[in-house]
């Protein structure tokens, strides 16, 4: 069997975003709690023999995670799998629910890919999404994680919104790339059912761009980035050469198999598909 990858489901997050379905939850005096159980949990999965190679801290917002309690996370998995000497490690992150510190310490405990949840460098954009940074703070994380090494870091965008026109999202993918990102996500905003964004949209708050808007704009996305060098390796992401290709994202893409592990995450054992509720 091919290396397998992890992936850890962290659901807890200062504020839910309007247009997030995901699983996350904002009570986060139970996070300490959690993290434990989630130790037993890689325990009780445990399989020596299991290659891994990729693992993945997503949520919900994993930046809001002690660093030692990642220490032990990664701890437990390299007691328990055969990790991979050349692992990709990857943690997500939101600006402003993480310092210069957190950055610095995961990097030393082996985090070597870093994945930002900009979403985007307009402020009012940030305000409309519901996110509760502004763009200094983004800006400023990005050197912070250079500072602390990180050398391979990708930016998460959104477009496709309510009256965006196309300039406005050229002028977000410009920022992102004066930053000199190795890798960037651009995801077309999906109104998903039971979220308050689709609510609004439902009751006539705000209405969704035309099919051709949001043609437009992915098209802007993959034309600017392939003059800049990138690589449109998945459907929504883009990497600055093979080297910087996520790798745990093509894990789901070439059907290999991925243990899933916290509340609602997936796993594929290469036959069936399982997932926690």
């Amino acid at each position: 069997m091919p290396p397998a990858g992890i992936y850890i489901h962290i659901p807890f997050c200062k504020h839910k975003c309007p247009y997030c379905d995901f699983y996350s939850v904002t009570a986060t005096a139970g996070l300490n709690a959690f993290l434990a159980d989630l130790r037993q949990e890689l325990t009780l999965r445990a399989d020596p023999t299991l290659a891994v190679d990729t693992v993945h801290l997503g949520g919900g917002t994993p930046s809001l995670c002690p660093p030692d309690a990642v220490d032990r996370l990664l701890s437990t998995i390299q007691a328990g799998f055969d990790l991979q000497a050349n692992a990709e490690i990857t943690l997500e992150a939101n600006p402003g629910a993480i310092s210069s510190g957190d950055l610095k310490r995961l990097r030393a405990i082996g985090v070597n890919r870093l994945n930002i949840g900009v979403q985007s460098f307009r402020d009012d954009v940030l305000r409309f999404l519901g996110r509760i940074h502004d763009r200094a703070e983004a800006l400023a994380v990005v050197e912070q994680a250079r500072v602390a090494g990180f050398a391979n870091l990708g930016l998460d965008l959104i477009c496709g919104l309510p009256g965006q026109r196309v300039d406005d999202w050229r002028w977000d993918l410009e920022m992102a790339l004066s930053l000199g990102p190795e890798h960037l996500s651009c995801y077309i905003l999906t109104f998903e059912p039971g979220t308050p964004m689709t609510q609004d949209r439902e009751e006539g708050r705000i209405k969704a761009p035309e099919g051709a808007r949001v043609a437009e704009l992915f098209e802007t996305t993959v034309d600017l980035l392939a003059e800049r060098g990138y690589d449109h390796y998945e459907i929504s992401n883009f990497a600055r050469g093979d080297t910087f290709i996520c790798r745990h994202n093509l894990t789901y893409w070439r059907h290999r198999p991925y243990l899933g592990l916290g509340p609602s995450a997936h796993s594929f054992d290469g036959c069936s598909r399982f997932a926690n509720q």
